[in-house]
């Protein structure tokens, strides 16, 4: 039997203790520009793709957008100008907002068409002052709202807008003011409409 040489070998309790790796905080935290591994990146749709949906939508729809109670706060508030205790059945502020939403979406056309001609895209108000001195609603510091304009006619019994102007006539004269200017008070308005309420009865 041969002799052999005994080798000296490494057991398990003889191994060094391993050095902990060195992780630096860059390697941590994902580069600048790139997801983090596990997060989905939200989607995000291209600037304009919302705004044409929502002008798809609001055109398709024929509901009113205005909220009911604030704008019935609103035309009671301008009625107290005219008379007070006024008291207004659904039907009619249902009818002034319809007509009031109806004049607000022509303006606002008019005016994208002011921001279209000055090759922009974004309407401005200069646009909305452009569009309703185009339109001749700045004309007179007198001229009324179609609100207002109709609270008048209902409140007065008077038939037409055509009336109220005739009454807005006589009520300039017996004034002795053609032209009222910008910044008159509103006690020179009502009475003005004072004036064309008699006139108008």
């Amino acid at each position: 039997m041969s002799r052999t040489k005994p080798v000296a070998r490494k057991g398990a309790g003889d191994r060094a203790p391993r050095m902990p790796e060195l992780v630096f905080r860059n390697q941590l935290a994902p580069k600048r520009g790139e997801p983090a591994k596990g997060i989905k990146k939200p989607h995000r749709y291209r600037p304009g793709t919302v705004a044409l949906r929502e002008i798809r939508r609001y055109q398709k729809s024929t509901e009113l957008l205005i909220r009911k109670l604030p704008f019935q706060r609103l035309v009671r508030e301008i009625a107290q100008d005219y008379k007070a205790d006024v008291r207004f059945q659904t039907s009619a502020v249902m009818a002034l907002q319809e007509a009031a939403e109806a004049r607000l979406v022509e303006l606002f056309e008019d005016t994208n068409l002011c921001a279209i001609h000055a090759k922009r895209v974004t309407i401005m108000p200069k646009d909305i002052h452009l569009a309703r001195r185009i339109r001749g609603l700045q004309r007179s510091s007198f001229s009324l709202t179609l609100i207002e304009m109709d609270c008048v006619c209902w409140l007065f019994h008077i038939a037409s807008p055509l009336e109220w102007e005739e009454a807005k006539k006589v009520a300039y004269r017996e004034l002795g003011r053609d032209n009222l200017k910008r910044g008159e008070s509103r006690q020179t308005e009502s009475q003005c409409r004072t004036i064309a309420h008699n006139r108008s009865s």
